[in-house]
């Protein structure tokens, strides 16, 4: 007997004893049948059931789905779309406590969520949206991964110190093997499903633009994924990818990695002490701001440099992955 109140692979043989009953009502036994059925349980009791009430969305209640899901060992509650990407619209969510500890939210063209009312230092993953925004709370783990139409879109999203946030593109990754590869769009987000339209996106229409709360964040971009990151309080870990990428951090002691593509490092005056800067390469650019008109830059060597001005900044830095910086061409004041 099948049970489907554990995840896994279940499968049963049942054996047919078929026979043939002639017009005479004679019976002739026939070779013995074996018919193997198998099921792939990818969900468990354990995962949160969300409520009713805590999401809307435009789609039909019945392209709508919200079984939980079991990934790579993870019990998600999930909302999940699975009528046409192209007409999914939007989905707003916003998760009691009780709801669970993960969530998955995939396959709408348009999410909004917010999460600072379910505690700290939970999971969200977000597969193929296209745009919208979304709310962490503090020590929040998250994947965002961009699915696109023509137009691409942005994702905002905020942070509140902590938190752990990758942007990906659906065609760019098969998520650590949990889903299989080139199938996350628009339908294929649990294990076997089959894949549906285009999975090859890199990511490069869209943008995640990213506000950091307090410190100890850490932001990665991967595939052509643009990049934007402001704020934070400090000792944040911010990683471009190919796309274009903004960092304009308002703390200290940041660690900043370019991206294969170009890179805009804006240092602002008393945020620039400590930050460390690494992958610079031939097009990114470090643009000072908010320091006085005398200000200038000044080699230390081997890598380590100061930002010194008749206000009284003394602001020392580190830059790896070029030898020295060219003023005008790998640095500015603004």
């Amino acid at each position: 007997m099948l049970s489907a109140t554990t995840p896994g692979l279940h499968e049963a043989r049942l054996i047919l004893h078929p026979e043939q009953v002639a017009a005479d009502g004679s019976v002739t036994p026939l070779p013995d049948r074996v018919v193997l059925i198998r099921e792939e349980v990818v969900g468990s009791l354990a995962a949160g059931t969300i409520a009713s009430g805590a999401f809307t969305t435009g789609e039909p209640e019945q392209y709508v789905l919200t079984a939980p899901v079991r990934l790579d060992g993870v019990d998600f509650a999930r909302i999940q779309n699975l009528g046409s990407w192209t007409g999914s619209g939007r989905l707003d969510f916003t998760p009691h406590r009780a709801d669970g500890d993960a969530w998955l939210l995939a396959t709408f063209q348009e999410v909004h969520a917010d999460f600072t009312g379910t505690g700290q230092d939970k999971r969200v993953d977000v597969i193929g949206a296209g745009a919208g925004s979304l709310v962490l709370a503090r020590g929040d783990t998250a994947l965002w991964s961009f699915a696109s139409d023509a137009a691409g879109g942005v994702a905002a999203i905020t942070t509140h110190g902590h938190a752990t946030l990758r942007l990906t593109a659906i065609g760019a990754d098969t998520l650590d093997d949990r889903i299989a590869a080139n199938g996350l769009l628009p339908y294929a987000i649990y294990p076997f499903s089959i894949p549906r339209g285009n999975s090859i996106y890199d990511g490069h229409l869209s943008t995640a633009a990213v506000e950091l709360g307090g410190r100890g964040n850490t932001v990665t971009a991967e595939a052509m994924v643009n990049l934007t990151v402001t704020g934070g309080a400090g000792h944040n870990h911010v990683v471009g990818g190919g796309g274009m990428n903004l960092f304009a951090l308002t703390g200290t002691h940041d660690w900043l990695e370019s991206g294969s593509g170009q890179t805009t490092f804006v240092e602002q005056a008393g945020s620039l002490r400590g930050d460390r800067i690494t992958g610079f390469h031939a097009g990114d650019l470090i643009r000072f701001e908010g320091f006085g008109p005398d200000a200038r830059l000044r080699d230390l060597g081997e890598g380590h440099y100061r930002v010194v001005d008749g206000a009284g900044h003394r602001e020392a830095f580190t830059v790896e992955g070029v030898g020295h910086l060219v003023a005008g061409v790998d640095y500015l004041f603004a």
